[in-house]
């Protein structure tokens, strides 16, 4: 059985994106209204850094969602990740029960 390939887009910079371009702030100042630099945000956007829980809960706060909602996609990137790159030594390498 062959692990299934999956789109790898980056849903939690694509939506974190969105809600800014939707709150007609700037980058600067959503990233001075979550208490981070302009940099860390940055970073957030561009994939360089994965979000923490702490993170999760800023971001949440700010922009009236859950904490939850934001480390789901998280965990979703990860996992779809961790199946493109490790998925077919998975399937060859354990035996299911």
């Amino acid at each position: 059985m062959k692990a299934q390939t999956i789109p790898l887009t980056d849903l939690v910079a694509d939506t974190l994106a969105e809600c800014i371009d939707e709150s007609g702030f700037s980058r600067a100042e959503i990233a001075r209204r979550l208490g981070i630099s302009p940099a860390k945000l940055t970073d957030i956007l561009k994939s360089r850094r994965r979000l923490t829980a702490e993170m999760a809960e800023r971001i949440a706060r700010l922009f009236g969602t859950t904490a939850t909602y934001w480390l789901a996609m998280q965990t979703d990137q990860d996992l779809r990740l961790m199946r493109r790159e490790k998925g077919e030594a998975i399937l060859r390498e354990v035996v299911p029960l």
